[in-house]
């Protein structure tokens, strides 16, 4: 029978604070509180050291850590050591080794040594989404128009206005309009807009089909041409943000409904058709209630998502089905996985490790 057992519980911050996602490298795990960067060794988890910055952990490729705040962007090597730094003006794009960078054009960068593989002066500034061999680029406010600049035409390809096509096409409006995107299989691409899903061909911008469905914080993962996300509804969360005179903390009350329709879906890439649709209340109380999914994690043979109340949820990607849950005490935050282990930052600033039993993850 499949199941995660707990491993390890690691104190990083005195709770409740924020954690980064944690980035293993084959001998360390880097993680830090939005204060200090926490290196620990990778087998005993025991902290190696501890750097004061601002700086936050985003990821890495191989032995390089990538960390930035604002416009301020640096790469570690697996010791803790600074590599090159850089100031960006917007959040930079990875994909494997290679670092994109809006900056009077498109600047391409080796992530081990900041050097500048290309630059693509001519590329329109705006709201990047890196695809496999171009970009798409959204108003900087993520709204129309998307122009797609192809890499190696090193010029922009087309120009459209998908709000106003889906707004027309398919009677989708919204009182905040905007375009979130998601990388698909080669030539397609995934979008977003008004709890709505859309698949998109990449070399003509035109729709390939749409379906109602509303994803939190928009990022389904995708493998082998097929979608895999938890869906939510009816209702969303709100918080508050109170000031109290007398200290002026800022005091924040989180309120969320009462009951949520929580599904998993499986949906094809080419066609749109949901070939999965799990309704989860049948598998007890936790999924009766509204939970707000942070977007899941792959592994070998099941996806892994966390929720803000705490909630883990397995499920088989053969099928869908729900192999394994568990409630923990606190917030959870975006699991990684590495080696058959799960490894999941909590609210209460302790990392949690979790180990395969029963079959690989």
């Amino acid at each position: 029978m499949f199941r995660l057992r707990l491993s390890h519980v690691v104190s990083i911050a005195p709770g409740p604070v924020v954690l980064d996602t944690p980035y293993p490298t084959q001998n360390a795990i880097f993680l830090g509180d939005k204060k200090t960067v926490i290196q620990l060794d990778r087998k005993t988890l025991k902290p190696i050291r501890r750097v004061k910055t601002k700086l936050q952990v985003r990821g890495g490729f191989g032995s390089v850590v990538l960390l930035y705040y604002y416009d301020e962007f640096q790469a570690w090597n697996e010791n803790g050591q600074l590599l090159w730094s850089r100031k960006v003006q917007s959040q930079p794009a990875r994909r494997d080794d290679r670092l994109y960078l809006l900056d009077a054009g498109l600047v391409v960068l080796d992530l081990a040594s900041g050097s500048v593989l290309d630059r693509f002066a001519n590329c329109p500034s705006g709201f990047p989404s890196l695809l496999d061999d171009g970009v798409l680029v959204a108003d900087p406010e993520r709204t129309d128009p998307v122009r797609l600049y192809g890499f190696a035409e090193r010029r922009v390809l087309w120009e459209k206005s998908l709000l106003e096509e889906i707004r027309d096409r398919f009677q989708v409006n919204d009182r905040h309009p905007t375009l979130s995107f998601a990388g698909g299989s080669v030539g397609r691409v995934v979008m977003e807009r008004g709890r709505h899903l859309f698949g998109m061909s990449v070399p003509s911008g035109d729709f390939l089909w749409a379906i109602p469905l509303h994803i939190s914080y928009f990022v389904p993962q995708i493998r082998d041409a097929r979608i895999y996300a938890w869906t939510t509804g009816p209702g969303a969360s709100s918080t508050r943000v109170t000031m109290d005179l007398g200290s002026g903390q800022a005091i924040r009350e989180r309120s969320e409904p009462a009951a949520g329709d929580n599904h998993f879906v499986i949906v094809d890439e080419v066609s749109g058709e949901i070939v999965v649709d799990r309704p989860l209340a049948a598998y007890g109380a936790a999924f009766e209630h509204f939970q707000e999914p942070y977007r899941g994690t792959l592994c070998k043979n099941h996806i892994v998502f966390t929720t803000r109340s705490g909630l883990i949820a397995v499920f088989r990607l053969s099928d869908g089905e729900l192999v394994w849950q568990h409630q923990h005490g606190d917030q959870l935050f975006y699991p990684v996985f590495e080696d058959n282990l799960l490894y999941v930052t909590c609210a209460d600033g302790t990392l949690v490790v979790f180990e395969a039993e029963g079959g690989e993850l």
